[in-house]
């Protein structure tokens, strides 16, 4: 993955550049859609986790998922960063993701000192102890 996060950055980039005031369609496979969600939806490392090895957001082939930065229920509320989004399988709109519902995203993350202890915590020691 990380090979597949460090295209994504340049992508990512590229879009923010070039396209920034544009609608963008991007057909791509299930690795690359899963890094943009981590970054795009802001997700730690633990939902991250959590997202993949669930079945409740699988990527089936063929799946659309659709950000937005207008809010789909007030056309005037536009965002400067993607906000919402929406999962769509097209053989079975019913079985989508939140009912292929759109939905808003959280706000990045921010932390105290002691909660960033917290998450250094739950990622596996590097080193042994006694090393």
């Amino acid at each position: 993955m990380p090979d597949v996060s460090g295209r994504y950055r340049d992508f990512q980039g590229t879009l923010h550049r070039e396209l920034s005031d544009m609608k963008v369609l991007v057909v791509s496979h299930g690795d690359f859609i899963n890094v943009a969600r981590y970054n795009i939806e802001r997700m730690l490392p633990e939902q991250w986790e959590d997202m993949d090895k669930g079945d409740e957001y699988t990527l089936r082939n063929c799946t659309i998922v659709h950000y937005s930065r207008v809010n789909p229920d007030d056309p005037n509320d536009v965002r400067e960063k993607l906000h919402w989004r929406r999962m769509i399988y097209p053989d079975a709109i019913s079985e989508s993701p939140d009912g292929a519902h759109w939905v808003e995203l959280p706000n990045r993350q921010r932390f105290l000192g002691s909660e960033l202890l917290r998450q250094t915590e739950i990622a596996p020691p590097l080193l042994r102890d006694d090393a």
